[in-house]
């Protein structure tokens, strides 16, 4: 076996690598990366290789994003984190170099990787699920926790990719048959995402419908599918809407209270605390009255063994909330009134004892009212995964406010988010004060406008790009990851920059004609 060939394998192995890990593992995404970055450097032929990568006009406006980042190295006086934040950003460049300077994949080839990332994808969720049933590992309620190797959502966000791919297959096979396996997936990933509950991967979804109908409505010439298009695009969230709201309309949000006319003392003539300053309901009940912790400590411990207040096991808030959803006073009768089933909902975090029936999205779309109820009227948004975003970006908007034409520095970024917080005097604890959770807000921290604009036009560049070539998927791919950006830093991990790099541009320069 000739070398050149034998480079090859070891190349298209460090591929199958990387496409594995990226829903899996940073260790295989590393591994692969290292296997490809070997490979590539045994080959010695530099110059011919390197010639090839300048010549792809398109890796070199995936790898400037990049270097545009690098440039807000030059003034980070933190090296180290400087160093890591690079070391995090690589695959945006490596990756590309790696395909764009080898010989491109044949169709064969290139199938052959999309199935066995789609593949890896549906194992990932189906491992979920296995958790959620509690066969084969601990049985898992929290719904973040079914994605057990990636964030949930980086990991809705590949579901929503895979999704698009299945259909774009499906769309073009002839056979009824091949049709309707391809869709068989594509239901289980719907479904998987309703019991992930992400609402990133959920808005991904409607932006891919109105992207598409959007395109029909333009493409089409046939007035009936136009009609079709828009049609379908607008009912669909318009019935999911009137759904929820049917949903909800059994649920009450809140209820006037005259503090005055409650009673002072439980049947067991413990007096009663009244707690008026939260901002929570639960089903129209103000969690807050009718509070005798002294009876609910040791009513509780003869149901269960987890203890009231070990702050480990969150037992208290969420028996206080259980309890208030319920109607039931926060005292021996109401603890008394508890199912054994409802004890053990609670010993695994269920705040409302609607939500092991309203689940999925209905359970997600309460929780976030619930978020927005407490915020809205003053309440701390610790912990709480939506509203707490806001005060992410607030805080993130001041550092780039401050720092508006270069930013802070690549490497500087988190010491100015942290000390913004304490700027601001903001409500979030230590444990909360966390980077912006928007790659937008997050550049403009870093870099500043000036590189934040930069940024920008490679991305819209990319994007001419898949309309000049008909790259169909790719746009989906450009789509899905401006999107999570809203929601997301998702350039900051490992994760986030190899599927960039990797998936984004497999499908755009991977082989000679893009998809």
């Amino acid at each position: 076996m000739d070398r050149e060939r034998i480079h090859r394998y070891i190349y298209l192995f460090g591929l199958f690598i990387l496409i594995i890990g990226v829903p899996t593992s940073n260790f295989l995404m590393s591994i692969a990366q290292l296997i490809l970055l070997a490979n590539w450097l045994l080959q010695f032929n530099f110059k011919e290789r390197v010639l090839r990568f300048w010549a792809n006009k398109d890796a070199l406006v995936y790898s400037a994003i990049f270097w545009i980042c690098m440039i807000g190295f030059l003034h980070t006086e933190d090296m180290n984190e400087g160093v890591n934040v690079t070391r995090t950003m690589l695959p945006i460049f490596l990756v590309p170099l790696f395909l764009a300077s080898s010989k491109p994949l044949s169709k064969k080839e290139f199938h052959f990787y999309l199935g066995i990332f789609i593949a890896t994808v549906v194992f990932v969720t189906l491992l979920g699920m296995l958790a959620s049933l509690g066969i084969m590992f601990e049985k898992e309620t929290n719904p973040r926790h079914l994605s057990m190797f990636i964030s949930s959502i980086r990991l809705s966000l590949m579901m929503d990719i895979a999704i698009a791919m299945l259909i774009y297959y499906a769309l073009g096979m002839e056979n009824i048959k091949h049709k309707l396996l391809m869709m068989i997936p594509v239901v289980w990933l719907l479904y998987f995402l309703t019991k992930l509950e992400s609402l990133t991967g959920i808005v991904i979804l409607m932006v891919f419908a109105l992207a598409t109908g959007i395109y029909f409505m333009i493409k089409d010439k046939k007035k009936i599918r136009r009609f079709v298009s828009i049609a379908v695009v607008v009912l669909i969230p318009l019935t999911g809407l009137f759904i929820l709201n049917y949903e909800f309309k059994s649920i009450k949000f809140k209820t006037d209270i005259k503090w005055d006319d409650l009673e002072k003392k439980t049947a067991n003539g413990n007096y009663y605390w009244h707690d008026q300053t939260p901002h929570t309901y639960e089903n129209g009940t103000f969690v807050g009255t009718y509070l005798c912790l002294d009876e609910i400590r040791e009513e509780w411990a003869k149901r269960s063994d987890r203890a009231f207040d070990d702050k480990s096991t969150n037992v208290r808030p969420v028996l206080i909330r259980y309890l208030a959803s319920r109607g039931l006073r926060k005292d021996s009768a109401g603890i008394s009134q508890l199912t054994d089933q409802e004890v053990k909902d609670i010993e695994n975090g269920v705040t409302n004892y609607l939500f092991p029936v309203k689940r999925g999205l209905v359970s997600r779309w309460y929780d976030i009212k619930w978020q927005f109820g407490i915020y809205l009227n003053g309440g701390n948004p610790n912990g709480h995964s939506l509203t707490q975003r806001f005060e992410y970006w607030k805080n993130a908007y001041h550092v780039y406010r401050d720092n508006p034409v270069f930013g802070v520095g690549v490497g500087d970024a988190e010491t100015a988010l942290e000390d913004q917080y304490l700027k601001d005097d903001s409500q979030m604890t230590d444990e909360w004060q966390l980077m912006a959770h928007n790659q937008y807000l997050t550049f403009g921290a870093q870099i500043g406008t000036v590189g934040l604009l930069a940024i920008l036009t490679c991305f819209g560049l990319l994007i001419r790009t898949g309309f000049r070539k008909n790259a169909t998927m790719f746009l989906y791919f450009m789509l899905a990851m401006c999107v999570s950006m809203l929601f997301e830093d998702s350039l900051l991990t490992q994760a986030g920059c190899t599927l960039f790099g990797a998936i984004g541009g497999f499908m755009l320069f991977g082989r000679e004609e893009p998809i």
